[in-house]
């Protein structure tokens, strides 16, 4: 049991806190006492926030960490443990770092740069949250001059700009992502770096999003391209290489699969196909490997199957093997309760952009003769009844975020049915308030541009048989209404939902607008596709 006990508290730490006083009497003191350190030195802010009490029964700390972190009193600068174990750093300077927003950057990123840097999750959680915020900031300006539009980051060195944009994924534009890459090239240039340098600077994390990003938005041989021919090849193998030893090896994965669906060069797709197939004969071969891991592999080297250039029969042999769950169809039957009627719910939240993504969503149905709207004290109601189909819309006011939901689901639960639409109308820090609301039922989850790994694996657990429309980047109301609006249509005409054929014709109607081709049906996200056949696969 006492191992059991310390398998969960790696997989699950923050809830292996929540109990840890009930582990006293099954693991010996010395065992739960260095359990427990190491899940602090992982979370120190959040562990000195929310279980103080539990690192204060710590009597004979085995690690310096927890002795450091007995003695905090601003829990706001265990973020920097790291600093104040291994440079000496007090908590009165961290203090001062905190409130300078470059030098926090500055610190972070440097911290990060080490491979076994304490403080893992609190120093990822504070770098999303500082780039986030300045992705927005530059989103927000996407109308004013670039001189305007990018001057916040203009000082920034090529390492701060790179974090900026690996970290801000999730709300990142087009055009942000391409000005703020066209300044880390003039500032890689600057400072003296190519590609391999620069990932070498910041200990080579989160490349595989940095690459996922340049392959989405189509920037990735401009990288390359500074870089000689060798370090290329051995970019590109990395990408692959060593997948079983990250300690998020499924969210690694995931990116690899959407690195994946985007290469389309046939010398970069022979670098890669040559490396997955010696990567998955080395798992075959290590004694002691995880299923899952040969899984892992064998589901990534399936998805070349298609479009082999080297080690062709293999591939294919692995595409056979390792079979990726179709997504291209939901039946029109799956799409409705028993009383027949096609449930979808809308969550908005009270920001600038949510209201005036609220409004742009309405107006697609007012005026119109097949559709009715009701407005409630916290949420509107759009009803439709065509071809013998009723649809029920429920919208939560941007204004009623909390109130809102709530008074749905209880209407829901009354009249015994469960939404079958899920639609995220938010920024990507929203994004957990809506999944945690996702009922087992539903089958279509549109999640804007919080289509990353979390969420999608968190969506999944909640609904494994949604299918996940998602944007590389953040989307625009100017696709995102009208393109649900005909997807409702295609639903009430009774027919089952063939995405391809489907996105062939939205692609004629909303095609002309630029910001249509960051759209991924669920056909095409390759990333959903590897998370389903994975789980698929492990519980056979």
């Amino acid at each position: 049991l006492a191992q059991e006990i310390s398998q969960a508290a790696k997989s699950a730490p923050r809830a292996f806190l929540c109990s840890a006083e009930d582990f006293k009497d099954v693991i010996p003191e010395n065992g739960w006492s260095i359990l427990t350190e190491k899940i602090f030195a992982s979370y120190p802010e959040e562990g000195i926030r929310d279980y103080k009490n539990l690192l204060d029964e710590i009597n004979e700390p085995q690690l310096k960490s927890t002795k450091i972190l007995q003695r905090i009193a601003n829990p706001r600068t265990a973020i920097l443990l790291e600093k104040m174990v291994n440079n000496g750093l007090s908590e009165e300077e961290a203090v001062k770092i905190i409130n300078d927003q470059n030098k926090f950057l500055k610190t972070l990123i440097e911290i990060k740069s080490k491979p076994d840097h304490l403080g893992k999750v609190s120093v990822d959680n504070n770098l999303k949250d500082i780039s986030l915020k300045k992705i927005q900031q530059i989103n927000n300006l996407h109308e004013r001059p670039d001189s305007e539009r990018f001057a916040s980051v203009n000082n920034l060195t090529a390492a701060e700009l790179y974090t900026l944009m690996t970290y801000g994924e999730e709300e990142i534009y087009t055009s942000s992502f391409n000005g703020m890459f066209s300044r880390l090239l003039g500032k890689m240039n600057q400072e003296n770096l190519d590609g391999k340098k620069l990932l070498e600077q910041v200990g080579q994390n989160r490349f595989r999003t940095f690459i996922k990003e340049c392959a989405g938005f189509n920037r990735l041989n401009e990288f390359l391209d500074t870089m000689d021919g060798k370090s290329v090849q051995r970019l590109l193998a990395d990408i692959i290489t060593n997948l079983d030893t990250a300690e998020d090896k499924l969210a690694q994965a995931t990116a690899v699969a959407d690195i994946f669906s985007m290469i389309t060069d046939p010398k970069m797709l022979g670098v890669l196909q040559k490396q997955i197939k010696l990567e998955y004969e080395r798992i075959s071969n290590q004694p002691g490997a995880k299923q899952e891991d040969k899984i892992i592999y064998g589901i990534l080297s399936g998805m070349f199957g298609d479009k082999a250039v080297v080690n062709e029969a293999w591939l294919k042999e692995m595409a056979e093997k390792f079979k990726l769950e179709n997504l291209s169809e939901l039946k029109s039957s799956d799409l409705f309760n028993r009383d027949k009627t096609n449930i979808q719910q809308y969550f908005f939240y009270d920001d600038k952009d949510g209201q005036a993504s609220f409004n742009s969503f309405l107006s697609q149905y007012q005026n119109q003769s097949d559709w009715r709207i009701i407005k409630k004290d916290h949420f509107v109601l759009v009803t439709s009844n065509q071809n013998g189909k009723k649809m029920e819309i429920y919208a939560n006011y941007p204004g009623s975020q909390d109130e809102g939901p709530e008074a749905i689901e209880k209407i829901l639960k009354e009249r015994n049915i469960e939404t079958i639409v899920v639609v995220h109308r938010g920024h990507s820090y929203h994004a957990s308030e809506t999944i945690k609301r996702i009922p087992a039922i539903a089958k279509i989850v549109s999640l804007g541009s919080c289509g990353g790994y979390n969420n999608v694996e968190q969506v999944l657990k909640k609904a494994p048989k949604a299918h996940i429309l998602s944007t590389k980047g953040t989307g625009t109301m100017l696709v995102n209404d009208p393109l649900l609006k005909n997807l409702n249509l295609e639903i009430l005409s009774g027919k089952n939902i063939i995405w391809p054929e489907f996105w062939g014709k939205i692609e004629k109607k909303l095609g002309n607008n630029n910001d249509f081709k960051n759209y991924v049906p669920p056909h095409k996200n390759l990333g959903v596709m590897f998370l389903k056949t994975y789980h698929q696969e492990l519980q056979k």
